[in-house]
C-alpha cells in the first residue's frame, strides 16, 4: 500500500494499493525541526539588527514586503505578522506597510489562498496583488527597458519573503525571483523565461544565466532585506534565513539544494512523482519533473513508465506566459528526459484536454487503470515513489 498526501493547503491523505511482489523504494523529505516562534523571533530581530539593513530602514518612510503566491509552500502568516510587528517597533509604522504578492505571470488568489498564505494581517497594513497591467515603475538594467510594479519600486524599505524549492531553470527559488519576475512586467518575464529555450537554465543550481538576469534586474531596483523558508513533507518551517540578499541567499540556496536532494536507492523501471504540494493546477506540476531532470544517466536509460500523481482541482489552471495563449506557450511535447519512457497521468476527474494543453500523456481517473498498464510492461516492476515532487531532485 502507498500512503501519501495531495491537494495542497487542503490536504488530502491518499491511499492507493500496490502488488506485493513489485519492489518499491519511497523518497519523501526529512522531517526536520519545525521553527517555533522564539527561533523565528530570533531570526527576524538579527536581520533587522544588521548595519546595512538597519541603516535603510531607519531612514524608510515607506515599505514594501513581498511575498510568493500560493503555488508556492510556505504558509506565511506567522512570520509575515511578526516581521511587521518588529518594524514597528523600529519606527515604521503598519499603515506605511503594504503586503504586495509577487504573482509574476500567475492569476490572482482567491480570497480563501490570500488566508493560507498570508493569514489576518493588521487592519493598518494594505495588501495588494500585482498585476501585469501595471502600473509600473520603468529602469534601465542589462540595456533593456524594465518595469516594476510601483507599490514595490517606490518603496523605501523593500522587503522579500520566499520559498525555497528546487526550480527547472532558475536552479531554485527564493532570493530575487520575489522581484523579478515577481513584480516586472510581463515583456521583461517573457525575455528572460524565453532562455529557457537556449539551454541558459538549470535544475537546482542557481548558478545560471537566468538566474544571474533576475538578480541584475533586482540590484537595479533595489532589495533591503532577503527572508527565505524551506518547508518539510507537511509544509512545516525547517529552516529560514533572513538578512542582506546576496549573502542571505547564497546561504539559503546552498542548504536547500542539499535540503532536496533525495538520490534513488537503485535504478528503478518505474517512477512515481506526486507533484504535491504544486499539484492544485496542471501548468504547475512540471516543477515534478525535476527529479527526472536530476537522476544519473545511468538510472534514467532505465526508466520505462513515469507516474504523475496530481489533484489538480483547479485543473488547468493559468500561467501567462507558458499557458495556452501565452507568449512562451507551446504544446505538450516530450521533453529530453522522458525519451525512453511513458507518461501516465493519475488525476481523477481532470478534463482530458487540460492534460493535452500542458504536458500530454494517458490520462487515467482510477488507479487500478494505472497498474493494469504498468502491468502490461512486465510481470515485475520495481519503482521508486518521491512523494513530495516539486520539493525534491534525484541528486
Amino acid at each position: 500500500m502507498i500512503r501519501t498526501v495531495w491537494n495542497a493547503w487542503e490536504e488530502e491523505p491518499l491511499e492507493l494499493n500496490w502488488p506485493e511482489d513489485w519492489p518499491l523504494s519511497e523518497y519523501s523529505l526529512a522531517d526536520g525541526e519545525p521553527w517555533g516562534e522564539e527561533a523565528v523571533e530570533a531570526a527576524l530581530r538579527g536581520a533587522l539588527s544588521m548595519a546595512s539593513v538597519a541603516g535603510r530602514l531607519a531612514g524608510a518612510r515607506s515599505a514594501c514586503v513581498l511575498v510568493d503566491d500560493h503555488t508556492r509552500p510556505v504558509a506565511w502568516g506567522p512570520i509575515l505578522r511578526r516581521l511587521i510587528e518588529l518594524m514597528g517597533e523600529l519606527g515604521l509604522a503598519p499603515d506605511r506597510v503594504t503586503v504586495l504578492v509577487s504573482l509574476a505571470g500567475h492569476a490572482r488568489m482567491a480570497e480563501a489562498e490570500v488566508g493560507w498564505k498570508v493569514g489576518r494581517l493588521p487592519d493598518a497594513v494594505r495588501f495588494a496583488q500585482h498585476s501585469l497591467e501595471g502600473p509600473f515603475k520603468w529602469l534601465e538594467a542589462g540595456g533593456k527597458r524594465v518595469g516594476v510594479n510601483s507599490l514595490y519600486a517606490e518603496a523605501g524599505f523593500k522587503v522579500a519573503l520566499g520559498s525555497l524549492i528546487p526550480h527547472p531553470f532558475a536552479g531554485l527559488s527564493g532570493g530575487a525571483k520575489a522581484v523579478m519576475p515577481g513584480v516586472a512586467d510581463l515583456e521583461t518575464i517573457r525575455r528572460n523565461h524565453r532562455l529557457v529555450a537556449f539551454g541558459r537554465g538549470k535544475v537546482a543550481d542557481p548558478a545560471n544565466g537566468i538566474r544571474r538576469q533576475m538578480e541584475e534586474i533586482t540590484e537595479a531596483v533595489g532589495l533591503d532585506l532577503l527572508v527565505n523558508a524551506a518547508v518539510n513533507g507537511r509544509r512545516e518551517v525547517v529552516a529560514l534565513f533572513a538578512g542582506p540578499p546576496r549573502q542571505t541567499y547564497a546561504e539559503a540556496s546552498a542548504w536547500a539544494r542539499r535540503w532536496s536532494a533525495c538520490p534513488p536507492a537503485r535504478p528503478h523501471d518505474v517512477v512515481i512523482l506526486n507533484a504535491y504540494p504544486k499539484d492544485r493546477e496542471m501548468l504547475q506540476v512540471s516543477n515534478a519533473f525535476n527529479v527526472l531532470a536530476t537522476l544519473p544517466k545511468d538510472h534514467l536509460e532505465q526508466v520505462r513508465d513515469v507516474v504523475l500523481i496530481a489533484r489538480a482541482k483547479r485543473g488547468l489552471g493559468f500561467h501567462a506566459l507558458f499557458g495556452p495563449g501565452g507568449p512562451l506557450y507551446s504544446k505538450a511535447s516530450v521533453p529530453w528526459w522522458m525519451a525512453h519512457a511513458k507518461l501516465l497521468v493519475y488525476s481523477p476527474g481532470l478534463a482530458p484536454e487540460d492534460l493535452q494543453q500542458s504536458l500530454g500523456g494517458e490520462l487515467l481517473g482510477r488507479w487500478d487503470e494505472v497498474l493494469e498498464r504498468l502491468a502490461a510492461g512486465g510481470a515485475r516492476r520495481d519503482a521508486g515513489i518521491w512523494h513530495q515532487a516539486s520539493l525534491q531532485t534525484a541528486e
